[in-house]
């Protein structure tokens, strides 16, 4: 049997998930049993995409350690029999395993070899820390398979800037298959939202707990200040991880008289017909494409620095727009220029070049068929976490002591005292 098995995070809906998803379905229809495997750390209450459900309880908590080399062999051999037992693999099969980003390609490597398969990985998460060399080098003989493949044409670069030099713009941007995930849903949202009440309808579209959300709630209610004269309603499409960044969104909203907030849940597909409601859109990558392409003004924000790079089609018009990290307006500068200075139609609208997701699929199709017709493995036990921050350190600390079960138990609640809940 054919397996394809994609590693990555399937809770909440948003462009990663929306992507897993998507890829999974095109490996089915392809002839491949098609399996995800999630790095969640404990019960999650979030939404899921409909088709990603089957794939719910197919969590591996160790995943939480990108290092394998960090983990006792007899967790490692429990890991294999568990993700084995997930896949129904038999000997003999043939399994690719795709690690959605870079800490999980590690995992997706040591597995295949498990299996006599192959790994590859996607960079799916947009997120790329500064790794050692021992680890880049891991990297590097995976891009010379044609093992590593970047959303955007900018990965490469970003991923080896000091250590090997790539053209900024490279050809292992294969796309992210979700510029398709929109349609008309039929409700009346405008009547639902009373949405023509408003002088501004300012939306946002995504998965909430990326970082610049906390930002986000600010920038909005300090222009909700500025303009007390004006009626202005934040419609937010998209949940976070338990729903804490919604808590958050409540409490900040009540003392400000002129604001309405719209918590509108996650909605797969997205409904187009409530898009096109919004005066203007914050988003980024794949969401940010869509309000673009529905013809909403956007503010495309660049994720892992939480900052705005530009409004598409307008002051952005070619790829890579996740490139310019230069920018240096805020979103409530951009919202001042975009509904009160009305600067957009002052200039000339030059729609953003959608990627043709037909093509794109064609393109991870033709990646896979082109993987070396031999199988080779790369000795991930011998990499270390030469860089480990002190956070890390206390992590695997907690591992040695007390096991993973107890060290994610830890952390968990950890995290909840961090964000207050």
């Amino acid at each position: 049997m054919k397996k394809y098995v994609i590693l990555g995070y399937i809770y909440g809906i948003g462009g990663w998930q929306t992507y897993i998803a998507n890829k999974l379905k095109l490996m089915k229809e392809k002839g491949w049993d098609v399996y995800a495997i999630s790095n969640a750390l404990s019960e999650m209450k979030a939404d899921m995409i409909p088709f990603l459900e089957q794939y719910k309880d197919n969590k591996i908590i160790a995943f939480y350690f990108a290092y394998v080399s960090e983990l006792k062999k007899k967790l490692l051999d429990k890991v294999c029999i568990d993700v084995k037992e997930m896949i129904n693999y038999s000997d003999g099969d043939e399994v690719i395993i795709e690690a959605t980003n870079l800490d999980l390609f590690m995992w997706a490597e040591y597995l295949a070899q498990s299996m006599n398969g192959r790994s590859i990985c996607v960079e799916a998460s947009n997120r790329f820390a500064k790794y050692c060399n021992e680890t880049l080098d891991f990297f590097h003989f995976k891009v010379q398979r044609g093992e590593l493949l970047f959303m955007s044409r900018t990965g490469l670069h970003e991923v080896f800037d000091g250590y090997i030099e790539y053209p900024e713009l490279d050809n292992n941007g294969v796309g992210a298959l979700t510029q398709e995930e929109y349609a008309d849903d039929g409700k009346d949202y405008r009547t639902m939202l009373k949405t023509d009440e408003y002088d501004y309808v300012i939306g946002t579209l995504g998965w909430l707990d990326k970082g610049y959300y906390k930002i986000l709630i600010d920038e909005v209610i300090k222009f909700c200040n500025a303009h007390t004269d004006k009626k202005i309603q934040f419609i937010v499409i998209g949940n976070s991880l338990n729903g804490n960044v919604e808590k958050e969104y409540e409490q900040k909203v009540t003392d400000i008289p002129n604001l309405k907030l719209s918590l509108m849940g996650a909605i797969a597909p997205v409904p187009s017909n409530l898009i096109k409601l919004f005066d203007v859109s914050v988003a980024s990558y794949g969401c940010a494409l869509i309000t673009d392409k529905l013809g909403v003004k956007t503010i495309s924000m660049h994720d892992p620095e939480n900052i705005p790079l530009g409004i598409l089609s307008y002051t952005i018009v070619k790829t890579p727009f996740n490139a310019r990290i230069n920018f240096d307006k805020t979103i409530y500068d951009m919202l001042s220029d975009i509904l009160v200075d009305n600067i957009c139609d002052k200039m000339e609208r030059k729609p953003f070049p959608i990627a043709d997701v037909e093509q794109q699929k064609k393109t991870h199709l033709e990646r896979i068929d082109a993987l070396p017709k031999k199988i080779e493995h790369y000795d991930v036990l011998k990499l270390k976490f030469t860089n480990a921050t002190l956070k890390h350190k206390i992590k695997l600390m907690f591992y040695r002591l007390f096991g993973i079960k107890v060290t994610i138990k830890f952390y968990s609640l950890y995290r909840k005292i961090k964000d207050g809940r």
